[in-house]
């Protein structure tokens, strides 16, 4: 309504003489474009509601009239006739109306249309090329490869695959040959839209680990045909493709490592590059043949210190295992202790494993051992003073309780002979 009425003010009052020469649509947005008085004129509003957007008014100081309007990526490119064909301009524009930059055309144009993200001149017979980011092209680009979908946009008839369409969103994938025409304008290019492949799995290095699905159909994996959402779990290398038309549209290969865990006697754990683990363990993984540090491994406990390397198929894992002390701390006291030692571990300067409960008075130093050289050094002390003073304390009970037995025996002879 607010256009209708500014149209008919416009008209009946002679105010404000537009002359609308063309129009563009897209979706319910339109662009009305020509002259006004004498200037270049856009008004840009909703077909639904009439509501007004904004309007572009582009004067020179010369005689300038919008001819021809274009929708080029995320901007619009507006042609520009200046005293009736003596001079051409293009003008770049957003989508809020803002001027962006703006070019003079040193040549005698015959025609011009929009197509596949760009402004087409005819020149002459020859076609000039106008893309997003306003260069100036004498080869358009044939084909567009894009993901899941694309976005199409043209003024003229439209033929995907050789049929008619309105549309300008193409969700299907593979191969599509595109034809825009308009009058004796005709155009080609291939359109190419890629599935999104959505790998479901354990990411890991440069692949993914243990096990694979893939949420998709029509693919090929290995060359074999693959069922959505199918378990993928030998390791190796795959090629995934997709092809429609015969024509090959994707190709992409994949790594899959096996699963490799290792085991401590009590959970299981990945075992990955680099790791450090300070206890004995056992590794597994779902294929059979392992190599460790280049000899053959079956599960076998692994409880010296040292560098590893895990060959498991494709997949080369480093790790190292060290030395542990645990159940004491430096510089302190304690009546006793009980201390766990995992791997080269000297007390007092004699080698130690496993649990070891001390209970004597003393000093103690520990040392912790890394490729023969001292990591750590641990300092404590036994004092069991206290556990002393509570033995001597229960003999001085005992003597205290002979000497009363004694004396009571002694009163009791006494008694006796007395009575006697």
């Amino acid at each position: 309504m607010e256009k209708f009425l500014f149209l008919m003010l416009s008209f009946l009052l002679n105010i404000y003489p537009i002359d609308i020469l063309g129009s563009y649509q897209e979706d319910y947005k339109c662009y009305d474009y020509g002259s006004y008085q004498g200037d270049g004129y856009l008004m840009v509003y909703d077909l639904l509601s009439d509501e007004v957007y904004y309007e572009i008014l582009y004067d020179q100081g010369k005689d300038e009239s919008f001819i021809y309007l274009a929708d080029v990526g995320d901007t619009i490119f507006i042609l520009v006739e200046i005293n009736q064909g003596q001079e051409y301009k293009i003008l770049h524009y957003d989508h809020q109306g803002l001027l962006i930059k703006e070019r003079v055309l040193d040549y005698e144009i015959i025609a011009f249309y929009n197509h596949h993200h760009y402004l087409v001149i005819d020149v002459d017979g020859d076609y000039l090329y106008i893309d997003e980011d306003f260069n100036i092209l004498f080869e358009p680009i044939i084909e567009e490869r894009v993901k899941e979908y694309s976005y199409i946009q043209y003024q003229g008839e439209l033929l995907i695959d050789e049929k008619i369409s309105n549309q300008h969103i193409i969700e299907d994938s593979g191969y599509h040959q595109i034809q825009i025409q308009s009058n004796d304008y005709i155009f080609f290019y291939d359109l190419i839209i890629e599935k999104d492949i959505h790998i479901i799995g354990q990411e890991y290095k440069d692949g993914y680990r243990g096990q694979i699905v893939i949420e998709e159909d029509d693919l090929l994996v290995n060359n074999k045909a693959y069922e959505s959402m199918s378990i993928i779990d030998q390791s190796g290398l795959y090629s995934i493709t997709y092809y429609d038309k015969n024509i090959l549209i994707q190709d992409l290969q994949v790594k899959l490592y096996p699963e490799v865990i290792y085991y401590n006697g009590i959970d299981h754990y990945d075992l990955i590059d680099d790791l450090i683990i300070d206890e004995p363990i056992s590794i597994f993984a779902n294929i059979d043949d392992l190599k460790l540090n280049g000899l053959s491994y079956n599960h076998e406990l692994i409880s010296e210190t040292g560098n590893y390397y895990l060959q498991a198929g494709i997949d080369t894992i480093s790790f190292k295992i060290v030395s542990k002390v645990s159940g004491v701390e430096n510089q302190a006291i304690y009546s006793s202790v009980e201390l766990y030692a995992f791997g080269e571990i000297y007390l007092n300067g004699q080698a130690i494993q496993g649990l070891k409960y001390i209970k004597e008075s003393g000093h103690y130093s520990l040392e912790v051992m890394e490729d023969g050289q001292v990591i750590e050094s641990i300092f404590f002390t036994i004092d069991n003073a206290d556990e002393f003073n509570e033995n001597k304390d229960n003999i001085y009970l005992y003597i205290g309780l002979l000497l009363v037995g004694m004396v009571s025996i002694l009163l009791l002879k006494i008694v006796i002979l007395y009575k006697l």
